[in-house]
């Protein structure tokens, strides 16, 4: 019983996270926001979502307009940065936070984000159409082929975008749930999409990513994107890869809550407006 009293009082007393990460935490995952690019990489996930959202036909199209809308708004910059940001001083690191935002700050680490930066802005998929026709013509190198798979392995490039997609494909699925006349539980909503979605997914991404990995990091050598797959590989990288995943999929997530939560109060309010 003592012993247990002991260990009770040890919790309590134990500092939180936030008492760890020290009066420089914020300061360094601000620095690492920015300088990894992500706001300007998940600017346009709002617009995305409401164009797929605008493009299905399960519901009327002014339904679909009030839920691009509350997309927009939900996944807006202004929204999804904070709950990033929170995310990421969950996990902040005294030691491998900083050593990121080192790696970030150096001549490889910003000539790396500003081709991820260029890739993922205006039209990509035209882009990477174009590209794979490219590439037809003149192959990439095996020995280039195996340099961006490896860093696929080490960044987790491909699980992340499998966990983005399916993140986005829950946000519209649940959103359109919530607005029909006749929901289903939300649980079995994200069942039919992790059943149903990931396989197909899993399945349809890997070739995708190959293809927009070496359209992405064309600009960096062969010596260098080795050195940045031994970044990825290494214990600062690590937190990289993860924390980044970890906190945008539970951002994403919290933005599919609100957006969910919004168009349910509208079909709720919809037979009384109807009634007026």
């Amino acid at each position: 019983m003592l012993a247990r009293t002991l260990l009770s009082l040890a919790l309590l007393l134990a500092p939180t996270t936030a008492a760890l990460a020290g009066p420089n935490a914020g300061e360094e995952i601000d620095a690492f926001i920015e300088r990894s690019g992500m706001r300007r990489q998940l600017a346009d996930v709002g617009d995305q979502l409401a164009s797929q959202i605008l493009a299905g036909a399960s519901l009327d199209e002014s339904t679909r307009t009030l839920l691009a809308e509350a997309a927009r708004r939900e996944f807006a910059l202004k929204k999804l940065i904070p709950d990033i940001r929170a995310g990421l001083l969950a996990k902040f690191d005294p030691v491998q936070t900083p050593a990121v935002n080192e790696w970030l700050e150096g001549d490889l680490g910003a000539r790396v984000t500003a081709a991820e930066e260029a890739a993922s802005s205006g039209d990509i998929q035209g882009r990477l159409q174009e590209y794979s026709q490219q590439l037809e013509a003149n192959p990439p190198r095996p020995e280039r082929v195996a340099l961006v798979q490896q860093l696929d392995r080490a960044a987790g490039v491909t699980e992340t975008n499998v966990e983005m997609a399916l993140a986005i494909a829950r946000a519209s699925a649940l959103a359109f749930n919530a607005a029909s006349t006749t929901p289903h539980p939300e649980s079995e909503i994200r069942d039919l999409i992790e059943q149903g979605a990931r396989p197909q997914l899993e399945k349809a991404i890997p070739p995708v990513v190959l293809l927009s990995t070496l359209m992405t990091y064309e600009p960096i050598s062969d010596a260098d994107l080795e050195a940045y797959a031994a970044f990825a590989h290494s214990a600062p990288g690590r937190w990289y890869v993860t924390s980044a995943r970890d906190a945008v999929v539970a951002a994403v997530e919290r933005a599919t809550e609100r957006m969910a939560a919004e168009a349910a109060a509208k079909r709720a309010a919809t037979p009384a407006q109807t009634e007026v």
